[in-house]
Formats: C-alpha cells, sequence, structure tokens
C-alpha cells in the first residue's frame, strides 16, 4: 500500500516526493526497515528523474544507506548512473570486499537487462585478475551474446585457458 503511495506522489509531485524520501530518511523516530524499504524502491525506478539522481549523490552516496542502494538496483538508467559518475569503479575497486561483491552481483543481476552498457563498461577496465573475473561471469550470466560479449570472450580466452579460475564462480 505504501508504496503505491510513493509511486502516485512520484508521477505527481517529484518536488514533494523527493522531500517526503529525505525527511523519512533523517527521522531518527522512523524505523531502519521503512528507510529501507524507501531506498529499495529507487533501486526498481525505471527512469529515474534529475532531482531522484541528485538526491541519491546528495543523500544516499557516501551514509549507510549506500550500499543498501547499490545492491537494490535492477534498472539500467541506475546502472548507468553509476558508470558515468564514476561509483562503479569506485566500489569495485574498494578495499571492501563487501561493495566490490556488491558491483559484481549488480552485473550479474543485471547481465541480461543491461548487456550493452555493462559489456562497455567491462571493455574499459583494464586487465586484471578482478576484471577477468567479472567479464567471466558477466557472460557466464548473459542469456544472449552480443558484439560486445564476444569481444569480451577473446579479451579473456586465453587468460582463462591459463588460470585457475572458473567461469560462473
Amino acid at each position: 500500500m505504501p508504496k503505491n503511495h510513493f509511486g502516485y506522489l512520484r508521477d505527481y509531485d517529484l518536488t514533494s516526493y523527493v522531500k517526503l524520501v529525505d525527511q523519512l530518511i533523517k527521522l531518527d523516530s522512523i524505523r531502519f526497515h521503512i528507510k529501507e524499504l524507501v531506498i529499495l524502491s529507487f533501486g526498481y525506478v525505471e527512469s529515474p528523474h534529475e532531482k531522484e539522481k541528485n538526491f541519491v549523490k546528495e543523500k544516499i552516496i557516501g551514509t549507510e544507506y549506500q550500499l543498501l542502494f547499490i545492491e537494490s538496483i535492477n534498472k539500467v538508467e541506475w546502472i548507468n548512473f553509476l558508470i558515468v559518475e564514476g561509483l562503479l569503479n569506485k566500489f569495485l575497486f574498494s578495499r571492501s570486499e563487501q561493495y566490490r561483491n556488491a558491483v559484481i552481483n549488480l552485473i550479474n543481476r543485471n547481465a541480461n537487462t543491461a548487456s550493452p552498457e555493462v559489456g562497455k563498461y567491462l571493455m574499459k577496465l583494464s586487465k586484471s585478475r578482478l576484471s577477468n573475473n567479472l567479464v567471466s561471469n558477466f557472460l557466464y550470466f548473459l542469456q544472449h551474446w552480443d558484439d560486445n560479449a564476444i569481444l569480451l570472450f577473446g579479451r579473456i580466452r586465453k587468460d582463462v585457458a591459463k588460470s585457475d579460475f572458473h567461469m560462473g564462480t
């Protein structure tokens, strides 16, 4: 029921919607699971508006809700947002295994819905064991290969044959 109200408010008055979300996250009297639901709903927004992207940059990234948001993303536009803002690289190459795993899961989870965007992103990564594992996992989950997927496979083919990592792990 609350999701319907949020969706309606988002469509009807985006500014009020963003202000309400901000208030809900700031208030100590709001329980965490309510805040969690609100943040999770952002990851499912099909076409986030600039106000929503700015809200995420200003109020979510760099807070205790950051990881939750990354783990909730299921839409291409949010993946593009992370790529453009340099956040995907920041989290993937951070010292935190938790953030690296969140990015790996994000890419695997969205392999089929965001394959061109993710494929282009992966092509730009410098070759390393981490990027090779990321590419091999992406290809493992990919159902329909395009030109980027074939190029990615060609890029890691020799390294996969020489190494001890396996696709899909």
